[in-house]
């Protein structure tokens, strides 16, 4: 009798886990802005979890933090003339960080164009980041490009 009743609370458990990581695996969002408005990429749960895990990557990479002063009408202009990704997260997430360690935050914003972008020849990847605003000093990551690209492939590719 016993031994029925923990099996059925161990599935109850199994069932309430794994429905709890399907909703926090839908719980983001993801922006592409290609000198326009922006256009939303729908990504399948294996997708999503490799964003995340290139996102977990890339920050955790970041090892300095420009000194630039990003407002709105700037972050605006930046999506507006170049191309980037933006990711939203439904609700606020811990990332650990290179350079500041934890952070809170439930944006992120990759130039993957113009002056911000990465190059082989300027391997650094812009992070801005943000907790309902961005905030001003975008994080840096030397060594970034791949993760980018590999970023890229997911997004282009689930996009067609």
């Amino acid at each position: 009798m016993r031994t029925k009743f923990f099996y059925n609370c161990f599935f109850i458990i199994i069932f309430f886990l794994l429905t709890y990581c399907k909703a926090d695996d839908k719980s983001m969002k993801v922006i592409i802005f290609n000198k326009s408005a922006g256009s939303e990429v729908i990504l399948n749960d294996e997708n999503i979890k490799d964003v995340k895990k290139i996102l977990l990557e890339l920050l955790l990479k970041t090892d300095d933090m420009m000194r630039v002063y990003f407002d709105s009408a700037s972050i605006d202009e930046i999506k507006q003339t170049e191309k980037c990704i933006e990711i939203i997260f439904n609700k606020a997430e811990h990332f650990n960080t290179g350079f500041l360690g934890e952070v809170t935050l439930n944006k992120i914003l990759l130039p993957i164009s113009g002056d911000f972008k990465p190059t082989e020849k300027i391997d650094i990847v812009t992070i801005i980041i943000g907790e309902n605003d961005y905030t001003s000093g975008p994080l840096t990551a030397s060594g970034g490009l791949k993760l980018i690209q590999e970023l890229e492939q997911i997004l282009f590719q689930d996009k067609r």
